[in-house]
């Protein structure tokens, strides 16, 4: 039994009047009362949930709104920025139609250019054999200056050891004689030759004390006597001849080993 065993019309009839009602219709209406009300409260937690976004939803209003203001000023900005491009773009397309007016020109002048470079191109292929041969000759001078150092090389150690061998025949020689004239000087002390030789009396006594005139330059000595005019007219002879060497009065004991004596020689000079 639920509400329709109530009279709603005599109820609605006779508001004032009490009426009969069954126990069950009223159990009826308390459990439809307790459902509306767990509606309700479900339609009002809904409520709360909607209000909640749609305050949410505000917000984003809001934030639009303030977005779209400041698109509207980008989009201002970026208009202003479009029409200064476009000024610019005029001012282009102002200076392609001069260049385009000037192709012609241009045109010819890089024909120019182009003929130009081949004439370049040619002189640089012309130049690049020129370097080549001018490396091959190099390279061949260079062979044959090392064959010509490495002959020279030799020639230079042969007259090398030439004038070693040279030199050790002249020293072996200067040896020899210094010994003939250290002999011949003092055997003049003991027996003096005829002929060419001056006499006894003109040869002064040698000893390591007696003094000479010695060209260093040379390594020649003649004797020196005082008061004799032989032997001075030598010296001056002698220091004639060896005019402009270095020239110094020595002991024979300083000259005796690597001096040749010149002493006849200019005493019997015409």
């Amino acid at each position: 039994m639920g509400t329709q065993d109530i009279s709603w019309k005599d109820i609605e009839n006779k508001p004032g009047k009490k009426h009969k009602v069954r126990g069950e219709a009223l159990l009826g209406l308390k459990v439809e009362l307790v459902k509306r009300e767990g509606r309700i409260s479900d339609l009002q937690g809904q409520n709360e949930s909607l209000e909640k976004q749609i305050g949410k939803l505000r917000d984003q209003l809001g934030q639009s709104m303030n977005n779209s203001t400041m698109l509207e000023e980008q989009v201002t900005k970026k208009g202003e920025y479009i029409n200064r491009l476009e000024g610019r773009l005029e001012e282009l397309k102002g200076k392609v139609e001069f260049h385009l007016q000037n192709e012609s020109t241009l045109q010819g002048q890089l024909d120019e250019f182009k003929v130009e470079l081949e004439g370049v191109n040619q002189v640089k292929k012309r130049l690049q054999q020129e370097k080549e041969e001018l490396v091959q000759q190099r390279d061949e001078l260079e062979s044959k200056l090392f064959s010509a150092e490495a002959r020279n090389s030799r020639m230079v150690a042969t007259y090398l050891d030439a004038v070693a061998k040279l030199e050790r025949d002249v020293a072996s020689l200067e040896h020899e004689k210094e010994l003939l004239v250290d002999e011949i000087l003092a055997g003049r002390e003991q027996a003096p030759q005829q002929g060419n030789l001056p006499s006894s009396k003109h040869i002064p006594t040698v000893s390591d004390e007696s003094n000479v005139r010695a060209c260093m330059t040379c390594k020649q000595y003649v004797l020196i006597k005082d008061g004799d005019y032989r032997y001075q007219r030598a010296i001056q002879r002698f220091e004639g001849y060896h005019r402009g060497h270095m020239l110094g009065t020595l002991t024979f004991s300083e000259v005796k080993h690597g001096f040749s004596s010149k002493t006849d020689e200019f005493l019997n000079k015409p």
